[in-house]
């Protein structure tokens, strides 16, 4: 019995922990800023292995209007190969989605938010690949606030 006793002492804590009243949950969100659209884009980054990767960008019905937001980085010496948007719900508010670089607002694609269906990309010249990291920017014009509809734009690059 004074075994047991001895094991289940030396078990206990050498510290004393203080009882935490606030959950971690509540300490995150007051610690933690809301993200902007410009947060929002993900590093650049080479796929391991040499295969090809995707980006894959949602839009939605609280996606900014007629303001340029950059959507995703790629890295240096990277081409965009395919892919398109996807329209799966249309934008009651209408307009017109282009994502490009720096160079062109529509380097790789120009879709019609109001009309449900597939774009594929039209990769223009200005679109090959830079020497430095490019930015993918995005732009809806010509729509007014929406109050319901998606988008998926995926790029695939090499």
């Amino acid at each position: 019995m004074k075994k047991r006793k001895r094991a289940a002492h030396r078990a206990q804590p050498y510290f004393h922990e203080e009882e935490d009243t606030m959950s971690d949950t509540e300490e995150i969100k007051q610690h933690t800023a809301p993200l902007t659209a410009q947060d929002r884009a993900p590093p650049a980054r080479w796929p391991t292995g040499g295969a090809p990767a995707a980006l894959r960008i949602d839009v939605d019905k609280t996606t900014p209007v007629d303001t340029e937001v950059i959507i995703a980085r790629l890295p240096s010496g990277a081409a965009v190969i395919g892919g398109g948007a996807w329209v799966s719900e249309a934008f009651d508010g209408g307009g017109t989605m282009e994502v490009g670089n720096e160079d062109d607002s529509n380097t790789y694609v120009s879709v019609d938010l109001g009309t449900v269906g597939f774009t594929p990309l039209n990769i223009k010249p200005v679109g090959a690949p830079r020497d430095g990291e490019t930015e993918v920017l995005g732009h809806i014009e010509g729509a007014s606030e929406s109050t319901e509809g998606k988008a998926v734009v995926i790029l695939l690059y090499a």
